[in-house]
């Protein structure tokens, strides 16, 4: 058997497929053939369900035709006057046994005994038609226990010497007492032998079905004809049940309560008559059955081969296919059939497609941001040169006027108008990934307490803001303002999906990701992270939104009322720092953005601004001004000037260079824009350094492209201050480099 392997891999699909599907074919129609006999199965246990019901409630009217009889013979016995005075008086005896005797005149097969009890249960005479020996004492248990008046009570079945019998019990009262007052002076008891029906009953069920007679919690079952073992247990009244095992074997039995007793008829059938038609059915139909799915087997066979014959030839023309990374093709594999080496090669042909649309995609949503990112860094570049001379010329302004100037607050509003639209900038070059960042060790707790305050100014007051923070976070490598512009972002996004209140959640938790955590064009990388969770409980984010949450310009608020940069931002600054973003929502169940940032080690760097120095010390040193734009470099020269230092001005790098090179004096400090024509900022500092050994280098700039600010970051030497700045920031950035200070503006 070792050598013959008709389903193994290595024989050919020709000779495989035809033999696959003549056995799906004869499976399939074996199948149809046990799914046919379970329905038909079905069918008949239905069926025979439904004539057990009808044959239990027949069987049961029938015993229950009786009842009327006993209860009219028993109330007649109760009423009988001989019977009373027996009982009231203990005297007459003879006349009370003649009562007896006259209620059963035929001396019938199924009357055995009647007696008379007293008020407490106790025989007190007895008239017996049959002599027997055991016999049940239910009737004087029960009178101990007391009978409403008027009630016929029947007692369970029970078996004297395999005969079943039961009892009869009924109150007798005091002559001439009425309603509640008449008074209990006995009982007339009646045993019974169920012999009279058997016949009748038996022709209506026939010899197929066992029938049982009995009480479910107590005495005995009977047949009619001996006691017998208890049935299953029924689930419904009148409902057909399946049988799988029992003291009757398997079948299908229904239970019926008969009215007036407290006994119930179960009736049921076995299964082999139960399923006796079908048995003949299939019986009959097998010979044509097989003879049919032979032929039709056969057939399969046939039709197969000639398909599968055509698919080994597509195969080899297949894996004549160049694969995208090979020089030649593939060589055809003995240990695969040919469905697999034909669908390897559907594979590569469709892998090529699909990797071609995602780079032509990835390629297409590049070029999108990185000429959005190239507009909004260049224009961020003019406006911050442009809102640096505006708010200086306001401050210069200002400090000319006095305090009582009508005028005073529109100057404060042009500020306050400066302030925000260095905001909007801001983000702008956040979004381009082309701020200008000072990274430092950060520990993100603190960053989060110290922001809070300002915060919960932001949020309304129907807003309630609450943080968690964990005391186990690690430290990040990241800008302080980068951090800070998260969480006025997020906390902003999270107050405007909640117009009508509720609450407001920052926490820190600490994470380890994983592979499992990469998206499709953003893979991360395995280690600890920092994270930033915000969450509200506002209206929730659907799934259109969803997908485009962190498109730069995408906004859902109303004309006006938002940039569509404040996502894009938060996005752009984690990808920036090497981290992540992910956000949670469902449409009326609020959302939770998370931000993760890389741990690092290492001691937290001091990142607050260095203070505002206003000492009137007399300066004497002198500074080489680089700047290409004409407005920016007067205005930055005066600032200069007035604090009294010497100032040269050159209009771009080159100059500068050729202005170092000639001036005869000290130059103690070279501030320079970053992004000039010919010589950039960096640039100039590394060719100033061999003339200038001594001399310190500012950089000053709002935008810088990422091949600068790569250039510029990695020299160490070097310090920055962003614009727009203020006079103030100016003067002290510049005199924390002339005393040797290393701080971020």
């Amino acid at each position: 058997m070792g050598s013959f392997d008709m389903f193994g891999k290595k024989q050919p699909l020709d000779r495989k497929l035809p033999l696959v599907m003549s056995v799906l074919v004869l499976a399939t129609v074996g199948l149809f053939a046990g799914v046919g006999y379970w329905q038909f199965g079905n069918s008949l246990y239905s069926i025979s369900g439904q004539r057990l019901t009808s044959i239990a409630a027949l069987v049961s009217n029938l015993v229950a035709q009786g009842t009327p009889r006993w209860r009219a013979q028993m109330d007649t016995l109760a009423r009988n006057p001989a019977i009373i005075e027996f009982l009231e008086s203990g005297s007459g005896s003879a006349e009370a046994l003649a009562a007896l005797d006259s209620s059963n005149p035929t001396r019938s097969r199924g009357r055995w005994r009647a007696r008379l009890l007293d008020a407490r249960g106790r025989p007190v005479l007895e008239r017996m038609w049959h002599v027997h020996s055991g016999w049940p004492q239910w009737a004087e248990s029960t009178a101990v226990g007391g009978l409403a008046r008027g009630q016929v009570a029947v007692s369970p079945i029970f078996a004297m010497q395999r005969v079943p019998v039961y009892e009869l019990l009924v109150p007798v009262h005091r002559a001439g007492s009425t309603g509640s007052q008449r008074a209990l002076i006995g009982y007339v008891a009646d045993t019974r032998a169920m012999v009279e029906s058997q016949a009748a009953i038996r022709g209506l069920i026939g010899d197929s079905v066992t029938m049982l007679l009995g009480q479910r919690d107590a005495g005995i079952w009977t047949d009619l004809q001996q006691p017998m073992p208890r049935p299953p247990a029924r689930t419904a009244d009148a409902l057909p049940v399946t049988i799988e095992r029992s003291a009757y074997g398997a079948g299908i039995g229904v239970g019926q309560v008969i009215p007036g007793t407290p006994w119930e008829i179960w009736l049921q059938q076995p299964r082999h008559l139960v399923l006796g038609p079908v048995h003949d059915f299939l019986w009959r139909m097998v010979p044509i059955g097989a003879l049919i799915t032979v032929i039709g087997a056969l057939l399969v066979w046939i039709m197969s081969h000639r398909i599968a014959h055509r698919i080994v030839t597509l195969t080899g023309q297949a894996e004549q296919i160049v694969p995208e990374d090979a020089t030649s093709p593939q060589p055809a594999s003995t240990s695969r059939d040919e469905v697999e080496r034909l669908s390897d090669a559907f594979d590569r042909m469709s892998t090529r497609v699909a990797t071609h649309q995602e780079l032509e995609g990835k390629l297409r949503q590049a070029q999108k941001l990185e000429a959005v990112g190239r507009l909004a860094g260049g224009i961020a570049h003019d406006f911050n040169n442009i809102l640096t001379v505006i708010r200086n010329y306001t401050e210069f302004v200002r400090e000319e006027l006095p305090a009582d100037s009508p005028v005073a607050p529109d100057i404060k509003e042009i500020l306050t108008a400066t302030d925000r639209a260095s905001a909007l900038t801001g983000q702008l070059l956040a979004f381009s990934r082309n701020q200008v960042v000072s990274p430092k060790v950060l520990d993100l707790n603190e960053v989060v307490r110290e922001t809070e305050n300002m915060l919960r100014r932001l949020v309304p007051s129907n807003i309630e803001l609450s943080t968690s923070l964990d005391e186990d976070m690690g430290h990040i490598l990241a800008d302080r303002g980068q951090i800070e512009q998260v969480l006025l972002n997020l906390t902003i996004n999270a107050a405007d999906a909640m117009p009508e209140g509720g609450t407001l959640t920052i926490r820190t938790q600490r994470a380890r990701l994983d592979d499992s955590f990469s998206l499709k064009d953003r893979p991360v990388k395995p280690g600890r992270y920092a994270s930033i969770v915000v969450t509200d409980t506002g209206t929730g984010i659907d799934r259109d939104t969803m997908i485009r949450i962190f498109d730069p310009f995408f906004t859902t608020k109303e004309v006006g009322k938002g940039t569509g940069l404040g996502l894009a931002t938060v996005h752009g600054i984690a990808t920036q720092n090497d981290g992540h973003v992910r956000v949670y929502s469902e449409l009326g169940h609020g959302a939770t953005f998370k931000v993760y940032l890389p741990e690092v080690t290492g001691e937290v760097t001091d990142t607050h601004e260095i203070a505002k120095l206003r000492d009137q010390s007399v300066v004497t040193e002198t500074i080489l001004l680089a700047e290409d734009d004409e407005q920016t470099r007067e205005v930055t020269r005066r600032i200069l000037a007035r604090r009294g230092y010497t100032v040269l001005e050159a209009h771009d790098g080159t100059d500068a260079l050729s202005m170092a090179q000639s001036h005869e004096g000290p130059i103690h400090l070279v501030l320079s824009d970053m992004m000039m024509p010919g010589l950039k900022g960096g640039e100039l500092a590394e060719r100033l350094r061999a003339v200038l050994p001594e001399a310190s280098f500012l950089l000053m700039s709002g935008y810088t492209g990422p091949d600068m600010q790569r250039r510029n970051l990695n020299n160490g030497s070097l310090t920055f201050i962003e614009k727009p700045f203020t006079q103030d920031t100016l003067l002290t950035q510049v005199r924390a480099s002339l005393d040797g200070m290393r701080s971020a503006a």
